[in-house]
């Protein structure tokens, strides 16, 4: 089944580093994904966007301002004009003059240290070319087999499954009123069920189940919470905090 793991996951529940570990390091920046990679996560989450001049960047928000000291949209900028950008000294003055890595040197980066979630994210019209242009760049690596591919916008979705038929693609839903996220996820073909961890009930879980949908709750931070989801029967935890998720899963599988 893909993605195939590189080492045999540690714990039942998959640990997910969500933009790296932005708990200690500025999300989505280098140093943050190789951070997950580097200590223990078995899947590190990145998000991947275009340009003004189409190129493929690593930052999360439609806008610059909350993770760069940059302003207005990524998609109004060209690539040279966000890599002069700061994207570290928002966080911490020791992490000024990080910039904002392209999808290129993510990928070169640390898709030989983990499974990678890469969540294209679509902020406008959609970008021609956007979805193939990600899966040439994750092929070209030869890291088709190991690359999990999420998105809120299922058009994207459904163009990497039209490239790739076997490629293991994520449903993901922030709200659910209005949708049926596990039958949304079916139609769309998606192994992967990802979504705010305050949807995940025992009835959708049972609905999960019935569907062979894996669940996947963002962005779970405490242990508390994660007991809940782990009693729940979730595959995996999406987490800001590995250190602090490590250490749950390490006592609660402990005797296993």
């Amino acid at each position: 089944m893909k993605p195939r793991f590189l080492r045999p996951p540690r714990f039942p529940v998959l640990l997910i580093a969500h933009r790296g570990i932005p708990s200690r390091y500025p999300e989505n920046t280098l140093i943050s994904l190789e951070a997950g990679a580097g200590e223990g996560a078995d899947v590190v989450e990145f998000d991947v966007q275009p340009t003004r001049d189409s190129a493929l960047v690593v930052i999360h928000d439609e806008t610059l301002e909350r993770t760069t000291n940059g302003r207005g949209r990524v998609r109004d900028h060209s690539l040279e004009e966000i890599l002069r950008l700061d994207a570290g000294g928002w966080y911490a003055p020791e992490f000024r003059r990080l910039r904002v890595p392209t999808f290129d040197e993510a990928l070169d980066a640390v898709g030989s240290k983990a499974v990678l979630n890469l969540e294209l994210k679509q902020y406008g019209p959609e970008e021609p070319r956007f979805a193939d242009r990600v899966y040439e760049a994750v092929a070209s690596r030869g890291l088709t087999e190991t690359v999990l591919y999420s998105s809120f916008h299922f058009n994207l979705l459904r163009r990497i499954r039209e490239i790739d038929p076997e490629a293991p693609v994520a449903a993901l839903f922030h709200f659910a009123r209005g949708r049926r996220p596990v039958e949304e996820a079916i139609a769309l073909g998606a192994r992967f069920l990802g979504c705010h961890h305050r949807l995940v009930t025992a009835s959708r879980m049972q609905d999960s189940r019935k569907a062979g949908i894996l669940v996947c709750p963002y962005t779970v931070n405490t242990r508390r919470r994660a007991e809940t989801l782990v009693d729940l029967g979730v595959a995996a935890l999406i987490t800001n905090d590995l250190s602090v998720m490590k250490e749950y899963l390490t006592e609660r599988f402990a005797a296993r």
